[in-house]
């Protein structure tokens, strides 16, 4: 306790000197018409956009805190890349325990059945405890997992190990890049939350190493060590967690803890910001969240959302299943088994294939961490980049097994392209989207969920990998996913927004404002043929009717020019658009006529 406030008032100042100084950074909300998704959101967006004169890197203190968060998702990457060859070794009569297909499918897929358990309880420590000591149950979870397997003299014993490490992983999978996300300034929110997928692919690379160097260790050692070297970094972990890590800054003020938020921010933030504007800025989030959306609860979230709620529901959790109807989990957990169907025979040869694979999946997700925060290039671009690289990689596979003999060269290109189009949007862009997303009165419990699709998703194809290649041979284990990938494609573009630049605690507004025009339907019009005074009913939150008389709006950004001229004015307008370009304005008062054909838009509630 003494050395983590030492760290915190003390010591963390000479960080400070090192760091590159920054100017302060002005958050303002503002209306952003279109929601900066080019087309797939429909309706205008009022999201908050972030004026901006920092330098290019954020605080030394912040990267710090960072990196102890990133430790947790080394953990994952590492039980990832380590199992790969741990199965290989497990279905050896000789020095494994002569598992079958199905018995190494329920062996992976306890694991993501256990990561759910975790997952689903995650929040509970999480908001009830803290950021901070839910990492501590998570490593710990994960040390007794590993070691228990390690140790397993058969079966039984190995599976109570498996299900024990995926509880602990699980847990920390929904806490880490929550934390990353609440002390970092906006503008580097995206850069810093894909540490989180950065560090799984740092320890699934630590994995493969560990899976070579120890391959051929006498008798049952080799898997064995494999796993046991897994404990390391969870204990340090620990150490870090009751030493010198803080608390979530928002989490403080959340609980009324504002004077310690305040220390924290002023470490995270630029010098000469104003600590005592920010903490009052995330209170008065809280408050506007909690008075929309009331006591959030499991059953409230999930059966009675507010359409706001809803989507946000729809974007992050659908994104976290995305990643996983990607097949990572199959190539990840089985790759020697594809390269062995390609037609590397020779052990050594495989694993350095695996080596090569891994630090090519470092290298990318290193670039894709920068690009997400690119001005030029975003979160939405990269995730439809991504998965169209993945289809191209799965067809090449597909294609290839089809062949009578499959080439080596091309399978090992195709796996190439493979990591790196993952590497380059849906690895880190899973669990971004889903951090920017979600509001703070339903973050913890919606990151939960996210991570409890995400593992069941990883169940179900990592249980099933060696039944359906069996089934369906490899080109058509291949080909079903290039399916699911294009839906995945079709799905971010029609729901998922850009969020880069934007401040997490407006994505409430932003989401029930683009949801606003869901609610909008024609009930009668008028007979003059030309589409005027469309009468239209809309609902509020609390599904109360709302009739509003309109005509049509050729774009969107006629529908901003009016807004601004009610501004203007002095009344209070809103304006609710559709991917077709028509468009309500609901008026406090007045009448006004422009080129996009709007007119006499009254209001009768």
């Amino acid at each position: 306790m003494q050395l983590r406030k030492w760290w915190a008032q003390g010591a963390g100042s000479s960080f400070f000197s090192l760091a590159t100084e920054e100017k302060t950074t002005e958050m303002a909300a503002g209306d952003n018409g279109g929601g900066g998704n080019g087309g797939g959101d429909g309706g205008p967006a009022a999201a908050a956009t972030i004026e901006s004169e920092e330098k290019e890197k954020p605080r030394l203190y912040v990267y710090v805190l960072a990196a102890f968060a990133a430790l947790n998702s080394v953990n994952l990457g590492y039980d990832i890349g380590v199992n790969s060859s741990v199965g290989y070794h497990l279905q050896e009569e000789q020095g494994g325990l002569g598992l079958n297909d199905v018995q190494l499918e329920m062996f992976f897929g306890v694991f993501g059945l256990a990561a759910i358990l975790g997952a689903l309880s995650a929040h509970k420590i999480s908001d009830a405890l803290g950021r901070r000591k839910a990492f501590a149950a998570a490593a710990i979870g994960f040390v007794v997992g590993v070691s228990w397997t390690a140790l397993a003299d058969g079966y039984p014993s190995l599976m109570v190990g498996r299900f024990v490490t995926g509880i602990g992983v699980g847990f920390g999978l929904a806490i880490d890049p929550v934390y990353i996300a609440e002390v970092s300034p906006p503008q580097f929110r995206g850069q810093l939350v894909t540490w989180s997928e950065t560090a799984t692919n740092v320890g699934i690379l630590l994995g493969f190493v560990a899976g070579f160097v120890f391959k051929d260790l006498p008798r049952s050692y080799p898997w064995r060590v494999m796993l046991g070297c897994g404990t390391i970094l969870p204990v340090i972990l620990i150490v870090v967690v009751f030493t010198v890590m803080p608390e979530s800054p928002r989490w403080l003020v959340a609980n009324g803890r504002e004077d310690e938020a305040a220390v924290i921010l002023s470490r995270c933030y630029a010098e000469g910001t104003d600590t005592n504007e920010l903490v009052d800025s995330i209170r008065r989030a809280v408050t506007e969240e909690q008075q929309a959306n009331g006591t959030m609860s499991w059953y409230k979230m999930l059966c009675r959302p507010t359409p706001g709620v809803r989507r946000m529901l729809l974007v992050g959790v659908g994104v976290a299943a995305a990643q996983q109807t990607t097949a990572i989990e199959a190539v990840q957990y089985y790759v020697l088994y594809i390269l062995e169907s390609a037609g590397v025979e020779d052990k050594g040869t495989a694993f350095m294939y695996l080596l090569g694979l891994g630090l090519l999946k470092v290298v990318v997700i290193v670039l894709a961490g920068r690009l997400f925060d690119h001005p030029k290039v975003g979160r939405r671009p990269l995730l439809l980049a991504s998965n169209a690289g993945i289809a191209l990689a799965l067809v090449i596979l597909a294609i290839n097994f089809s062949m009578g003999e499959p080439s080596v060269g091309w399978a090992v290109l195709a796996l190439a392209l493979f990591v790196c189009f993952f590497s380059l949007g849906m690895g880190p862009g899973c669990w971004l989207i889903a951090s920017e997303v979600f509001s703070t009165q339903i973050r913890a419990r919606a990151m939960s969920l996210a991570t409890f699709t995400n593992r069941g998703c990883a169940v179900i194809i990592g249980s099933t990998f060696l039944t359906l290649r069996s089934a369906l041979g490899d080109s058509g284990f291949f080909m079903l996913f290039v399916v699911l990938v294009m839906g995945n494609i079709a799905f971010i573009y029609r729901y998922v927004p850009e969020t880069k630049g934007r401040t997490l605690e407006d994505m409430l507004r932003y989401f029930d404002e683009v949801t606003a025009n869901e609610s909008v339907r024609v009930v009668r019009s008028n007979s003059d043929g030309d589409g005027d005074g469309l009468v239209l009913v809309a609902h509020d939150s609390q599904s109360n009717p709302l009739q509003l008389t309109s005509g049509s709006a050729k774009d969107s950004e006629s529908n901003g020019r009016r807004e601004e001229a009610r501004r203007q004015e002095g009344t209070t307008t809103s304006t609710i658009g559709d991917e077709g370009g028509c468009g309500v304005a609901v008026s406090g008062g007045g009448n006004f006529d422009d080129d996009g054909g709007m007119s006499d838009v009254a209001l009768d509630a």
